[in-house]
């Protein structure tokens, strides 16, 4: 990989050498937790540490671990005017925050780190796939169409080695399931075809079954991504097998292309950049 990362930057001819990388979600640990919002940073970091490893069977050596405060310290109800001050200290004490905790194991990340330095470059973010995706899904959202705002939509992801799939409703990942695909790069394109129709409705079908509690209707839309989403005949094919819509995913639609860019090639490889889009958007948050 670093071989090619070296190649590609030759190419590019760029002098940007810190970039962003995201994580599968097959490899990390998210979960939302509420703890104290007096616990000073210190003590919030040992918090989430503590809290990781209850949910990951590795030791704390082998884990890489970030955390993010979503929602700040909110009052458990309301005292009145005058007994506010009084009410001071017991309310500090009920005092919550939601924290965001993602862990890996550390050799995940380390092969990232190990492959990008050996293009010359270096990681400034470490991201997931997931978060990617709903930081670039209202530039995808706008352009479907939806009957209903919070319809669900399924996230196809085709590459050579494997298919991906995310459940989203609202702009939220629900569900995500990757599954690896062998031979489909001595395939020829009708055998690819036939494949990728055969692993994304499979993927379609678990994932039906994991959300029936939660879900009531199939997706609304397939929207399709990654390096080979857009092979002749492919997302026909698919929308035959489900009966669902398929879309290719253009998260450059809304954008304005620099007249130094080939406008087409930008068009021909938009549904490869979901993810990369997803990374660039983190500077405007």
């Amino acid at each position: 990989m670093g071989a090619v990362l070296e190649r590609l930057l030759a190419s590019t001819r760029t002098s940007c050498r810190q970039v962003a990388v995201a994580l599968p979600d097959t490899v990390v640990m998210t979960k939302v937790v509420q703890m104290d919002a007096s616990l000073s940073e210190l003590d919030l970091e040992y918090q989430t540490g503590i809290e990781a490893g209850r949910h990951v069977s590795w030791s704390p050596e082998e884990m890489a671990l970030d955390f993010e405060v979503l929602k700040p310290a909110s009052q458990e109800g309301e005292a009145d005017q005058e007994g506010k001050k009084s009410q001071e200290g017991r309310d500090a004490q009920n005092q919550k925050m939601e924290v965001f905790i993602a862990a890996s194991r550390r050799e995940h990340v380390d092969g990232y780190e190990a492959a990008l330095s050996l293009a010359g470059l270096v990681p400034k973010v470490v991201d997931i796939q997931s978060l990617a995706l709903e930081r670039v899904w209202p530039l995808i959202e706008d352009k479907l169409e939806l009957k209903a705002q919070d319809a669900p939509v399924a996230v196809i992801n085709l590459e050579l080695s494997a298919v991906r799939l995310h459940e989203l409703q609202a702009g939220k990942v629900l569900y995500t399931r990757e599954q690896p695909c062998e031979g489909l790069a001595k395939a020829d394109d009708k055998e690819r075809i036939d494949q990728l129709v055969q692993h994304s409705s499979r993927q379609l079908q678990l994932c039906s079954s994991s959300l029936s509690s939660v879900l009531s209707s199939d997706p609304a839309c397939l929207v399709l991504t990654g390096s080979i989403a857009a092979l002749p005949g492919l997302a026909d094919a698919l929308a035959q097998r489900t009966g669902i819509r398929c879309v290719l995913a253009d998260p450059f639609a809304q954008m304005a292309v620099s007249g130094q860019v080939d406008k087409n090639l930008v068009m021909s490889e938009a549904p490869a950049m979901l993810t990369a889009c997803g990374l660039a958007l983190r500077s405007f948050e």
